[in-house]
């Protein structure tokens, strides 16, 4: 299981699709443990009903201390993936632990949705968006023995 690997305490970790089914109870756990946790987001709405959620278990001064929202975070649009980097070079953090959680699928269309490159967007999204997040950030992993980089996936 992903928490198995975390069981110190204030690690800096960041985590694709945390504001939705296993990745939000996996940030639940994880700012349990108060770990600092980073979690790029697509739109406000998104943003707010995140809190909303997490007010329920957290106090807004605990979350102030331990949760970042890096805002208005597409992974539809490769490019937009960018923000992130640039969200850190800004802070200078290092990450622990990378969870990449993010994922979508759509059913029900008569012809294939595509991202803004052009990519079927599934593939843009649950694949590209992470392997290229990936590769822009990988200088912000610290060089440990104990880092990770973990891939979610459900049926």
């Amino acid at each position: 299981m992903i928490l198995a690997d975390l069981n110190s305490f204030g690690k800096n970790i960041l985590i694709t699709g945390g504001n939705s089914g296993i990745g939000f109870y996996c940030l639940v756990n994880l700012l349990e443990k108060r770990n600092n946790l980073y979690v790029p987001l697509k739109s406000k709405s998104r943003k707010d009903k995140l809190l909303n959620q997490l007010s329920k278990y957290f106090d807004c001064k605990f979350l102030n201390d331990h949760l970042q929202i890096i805002e208005d975070v597409d992974f539809s649009d490769l490019f937009n993936i960018n923000k992130i980097k640039e969200y850190l070079l800004e802070k200078k953090i290092k990450f622990d632990v990378i969870i990449l959680n993010a994922g979508m699928q759509y059913t029900g269309s008569t012809y294939p949705k595509v991202s803004k490159q052009g990519i079927e967007l599934t593939f843009a999204v649950n694949h590209l968006a992470h392997f290229y997040l990936i590769n822009l950030i990988y200088k912000f992993i610290n060089d440990s023995n104990e880092s990770r980089i973990l891939i979610t996936s459900s049926d």
